[in-house]
């Protein structure tokens, strides 16, 4: 699924309506609304009778200011980065409008690539909310793990030690997971982002994770890593969508799925129809992301593995992968001429669709009871089971195996990189006697990612025209933040040194005084900044640089 500069492979909703992709964008400042009430609330100080640590107080926060002065000029220094990245992308636009070789477009739609990859990279933590700790917990302990291991065993496919980049999605958003990637110049996945969706994924609790037993957590990890592993290990660029979708779907079984689309669709011939017609020509023309069009590639697969069988290749569509990864640049017409009775995907197509043989297919499982017994408990339909391939019955529940395995480093052949958890409400100092209660405010973001770029949007091979254009705004909205930075910053030096004089000609040893400290601040910077600096004030130093890219 290609959606101009990036790719991606997302796993339907529990609503199983139509998939959108969305990514969830970086903030890079906080912006805290606050009122003279809350703003009171958020520099509370308990004191301890202790005299040192009262004087203590004072000298923190101007070292948390000084800090912040430093760290205000780290995150300025991040947006020049971004800003020559913009730059090189307004060059790369301007030679894009002026080429006619489709070949040269795409070398420069792929450097746009990698570039809006190198900018939503910066999208690497989450909150401390216990639900997201469930969520890493799960995939540290258990579904991971086990999907690589899933694959290797069902398909064949191991990685390469490529990159796995963890996003959590907090927000929400219409699909229970992504993978996010690019395509280098041999068709290969690179720069892959699973993104799971919280919210979707909740309740995390392992064994399997999610409320809908057909779209329980650990198939649906499962179904993303076959995207992973296809993506390292064979041409994934010149796959069509419905055999990427169908085979990582097969790989647990779509039978919740199918039944529930035969019934949207009519039911009996009718619906059995619809599913087989939804193939359409098999090229990506005819594909949309819709569960009905999830359900029609599953069933194409599961047929396709039939036929392939039957030709004398027993592992049936684990025949067809390990043709693939053994040919890593061929596609796969030449790999249905290598493993099966078709010549290429049209041939396929033409059996299954043109002949009326997947309707007939997918009718006889549905009169068999096959698909309605799989929400009371039967098997799935995945490969291997009890249903395709007269193996053991493989439930909602076993279809993917468990196991409790916590590590940092659940798969043998990826590596993870995870997002880094931030606070919320962070001490003051160490010292217990002396705390400041922060709020958690109500944030304003500064968002910095392609998508709110717009630069996720350019398509140098269809639309080159329009990209510079989306470059300059691009360019003007870093540098419209940038200035906030700098207002902020400055204004924080400013008030650094007030504090310090005050600090050095008569220090400040009382609870009441550091209150009038703070309110001096506010009055200073004026109510739009003074939530800002206050933040920033209490903070400690390590925290800050967080606190700006991700708050």
């Amino acid at each position: 699924m290609r959606i101009n500069s990036a790719i991606v492979e997302t796993n339907k909703a529990a609503s199983q309506k139509d998939n959108v992709s969305k990514k969830k964008p970086l903030s890079l400042v906080p912006n805290i609304e606050t009122s003279s009430s809350n703003y009171e609330d958020a520099v509370k100080v308990e004191m301890s009778e202790d005299t040192k640590n009262k004087a203590d107080i004072p000298v923190q926060t101007l070292k948390n200011m000084q800090n912040g002065v430093s760290l205000l000029q780290a995150a300025d220094q991040d947006l020049d980065k971004i800003r020559s990245m913009l730059e090189r992308g307004k060059e790369l636009a301007a030679q894009a409008a002026d080429s006619q070789d489709e070949a040269e477009k795409e070398r420069f739609q792929n450097e746009i690539n990698s570039i809006n990859h190198d900018i939503d990279s910066y999208n690497t933590t989450y909150s401390s909310d216990p639900n997201n700790e469930e969520v890493i917990t799960a995939l540290k302990s258990d579904w991971l793990e086990v999907a690589e291991d899933v694959i290797k065993e069902r398909y064949g496919l191991v990685g390469d030690g490529a990159e796995l980049q963890i996003v959590l999605d907090e927000d929400s958003v219409p699909y229970l997971a992504a993978i996010m990637y690019n395509y280098d110049k041999d068709g290969k996945a690179i720069n892959q982002t699973m993104h799971i969706a919280v919210k979707s994924a909740l309740p995390a609790a392992l064994p399997n994770g999610g409320r809908d037993p057909g779209q329980y957590d650990d198939r649906v990890v499962t179904h993303e890593m076959v995207h992973v592993l296809m993506g390292r290990t064979m041409n994934f660029q010149a796959m069509p969508n419905w055999f990427k979708e169908g085979t990582a779907e097969f790989i647990h079984g779509p039978n919740e799925r199918v039944v529930l689309d035969l019934k949207r669709s009519g039911g009996g011939m009718k619906g059995a129809t619809a599913l087989q017609d939804a193939l359409g020509d098999g090229t990506n023309h005819s594909w949309a992301n819709t569960s009905l069009h999830y359900s029609a590639a599953s069933m194409a697969v599961r047929y396709l593995h039939t036929k392939i069988k039957e030709d004398g290749y027993s592992g049936g569509i684990k025949d067809l992968l390990t043709d693939l990864k053994s040919n890593p640049t061929e596609s796969l017409d030449q790999a249905l001429n290598n493993v099966s009775r078709y010549s290429n995907v049209k041939a396929f197509v033409n059996d299954y669709v043109k002949n009326g043989n997947g309707a007939a297919f997918i009718y006889n499982l549905d009169t068999a009871g096959e698909f309605r017994a799989s929400l009371a408990g039967g098997d799935t339909g995945a490969i291997g089971g009890s249903t395709v391939d007269g193996g053991p019955i493989q439930t909602a529940e076993s279809v993917i195996p468990d196991i409790n395995h916590p590590t940092d480093t659940p798969l043998e052949n990826f590596r993870v990189i995870w997002p880094t958890r931030r606070e919320d409400q962070i001490p003051y100092q160490d010292n217990k006697a002396a705390m400041i209660e922060s709020s958690r405010g109500n944030y304003t973001q500064f968002k910095v990612d392609s998508k709110a770029l717009g630069t996720d949007q350019v398509d140098f091979i269809n639309h080159p025209d329009a990209a510079s254009r989306i470059f300059d705004e691009a360019i003007s909205y870093v540098t419209d933040k940038q200035a906030q930075l700098e207002d902020i910053r400055n204004k924080l030096k400013n008030q650094e040194s007030v504090t310090a004089e005050k600090i050095n000609s008569s220090g400040i040893t009382d609870s009441h005084m550091v209150k009038k400290e703070m309110e001096q601040v506010k009055t200073s910077l004026g109510d739009a900044n003074a939530g800002i600096v206050s933040k920033i004030a209490k903070l400690q130093p390590e925290r800050v640089l967080q606190l700006l890219k991700s708050s």
